[in-house]
């Protein structure tokens, strides 16, 4: 088991905050119905200044990043059961970050940190974040065996 050091505020290299879509639904549906109405044929994402788990949540559950298409404009990268699996299990993880700490499987935290090497900068988007995402999840509080 790992145990990530979590707090909430993330910032990246510069300082600037971190934004991904809003997840909240009803968020989406509504810049849509605006659009609709305003007789735009397309809107902007409603956007949210991230918290490190909303973003870890974000990451997990828009897999994969790094899009790679063959000559037809069809993904040549499929997702695994296996994927899928791991990024649920990140999610319920950091939804339950408590105390300072994100509790994740060996072989999930694994999985997390191929993910950001894999698909990290494709979504952070800038060259600093994948590493400044990947030096969060490696500050690990010391784990203490049963006696």
């Amino acid at each position: 088991m790992k145990v990530i050091n979590y707090t909430e505020e993330f910032a990246g290299a510069t300082g600037q905050p971190f934004y991904i879509p809003d997840p909240d639904v009803a968020a989406q549906r509504k810049a849509r119905e605006d659009a609709v109405k305003a007789g735009r044929p397309t809107y902007e994402k409603p956007m949210i200044k991230g918290t490190f788990a909303s973003i870890m949540i974000w990451f997990a559950d828009n897999m994969p990043h790094n899009e790679e298409y063959d000559e037809k404009g069809r993904p040549t990268r499929k997702l695994t059961i296996e994927d899928s699996g791991n990024a649920y299990e990140v999610i319920k993880a950091f939804r339950a970050a408590k105390d300072g700490r994100v509790e994740l499987e060996d072989a999930v935290y694994k999985w997390l940190l191929g993910a950001v090497d894999t698909d990290g900068i494709a979504a952070f988007r800038a060259a600093s974040m994948a590493a400044l995402i990947k030096e969060r999840l490696q500050d690990l509080k010391e784990q203490r065996l049963p006696e």
